[in-house]
């Protein structure tokens, strides 16, 4: 429940945030909304590793609201500031600038991780789980 709650306030705030600084309502509602599905994604995930809620778990769903609003954000930005007459060039170009560099940030973050698979404690299982789950989800809501 209060998960739950840490979540709504969350994405309520990043909605804010991101209507602010790309200064478009449409596209910060769609961002939000991108962050809102990652969390409930990871919140699905926790069934699938057989993990219960508690301190870990829920600061990993609460930490995956600032991970899942970045490549979004990127990519809405980069559309925004495109001067191309149409939405579909506008989208392409905005994908075809920012694509590779957000992808290798997504992936290099999870190169760094993935040690933990060879740790036997818990808390780095499920540390690198969560955080593979986040940042997979968010790059893909991204595009």
């Amino acid at each position: 429940r209060e998960t739950t709650k840490a979540m709504v306030i969350a994405v309520s705030v990043v909605l804010v945030v991101l209507v602010v600084l790309l200064g478009d309502l449409l596209v910060g509602a769609l961002v939000a909304c991108c962050v809102a599905d990652v969390c409930i994604c990871v919140f699905g995930s926790l069934y699938w590793y057989a993990l219960d809620v508690n301190f870990l778990t829920a600061f990993f769903v609460t930490l995956s609201v600032g991970l899942a609003s970045d490549a979004p954000a990127h990519y809405c930005r980069a559309y925004l500031e495109s001067r191309l007459p149409t939405r579909e060039l506008r989208a392409r170009e905005a994908l075809a600038t920012l694509g590779p560099p957000v992808f290798r940030g997504g992936m290099s973050t999870i190169c760094g991780i993935v040690i933990c698979a060879f740790c036997v404690t818990w808390i780095f299982l499920t540390f690198l789980k969560l955080l593979t789950t986040i940042l997979v989800l968010a790059l893909w809501n991204g595009l």
